[in-house]
């Protein structure tokens, strides 16, 4: 039995498709797993955590709540290859904004940073307390 020309591409086409929506999805999670590791995001949740308006307004043991209707995760990202140092990868800038949780409350912590020079330069960095809508300045 042989099979036609147009069924061989068909099946060449689906399975590129198939290739490029999983190259897709990979490069998603690894650009979001960036964002949620990346030192601006650690560095706000530090100082986030240990201010003591904040404690005061949404209580002691903050956690970062996982929450995708409000959470907001943007960043732009550099990637070069060179011969000496091979494959480089640096992020630019984020501007996110991550939900807390504490014992007496929620709070959304807002960042936006630039990385210039390999130092991380700061925009805003802020607390809004959900409850009451209070803004509590980080910088």
């Amino acid at each position: 039995m042989k099979i036609s020309k147009t069924k061989k591409w068909l099946g060449f086409g689906l399975l590129s498709m198939l290739l490029i929506l999983y190259a897709m999805k990979s490069t998603s999670s690894f650009l979001t797993s960036e964002l949620e590791n990346s030192v601006p995001r650690k560095y706000a949740i530090k100082k986030a955590t240990n201010h003591t308006e904040v404690l005061n307004a949404i209580g002691n043991a903050i956690t970062v709540k996982k929450d995708p209707t409000k959470a907001k995760n943007e960043g732009t990202f550099s990637l070069s290859f060179g011969t000496s140092s091979g494959f480089n990868f640096k992020q630019n800038e984020i501007d996110t904004k991550i939900q807390l949780e504490g014992k007496k409350g929620t709070a959304t912590l807002v960042v936006k940073a630039k990385n210039i020079a390999s130092k991380w330069e700061y925009n805003q960095l802020y607390i809004i307390i959900n409850s009451t809508g209070e803004k509590i300045d980080l910088l």
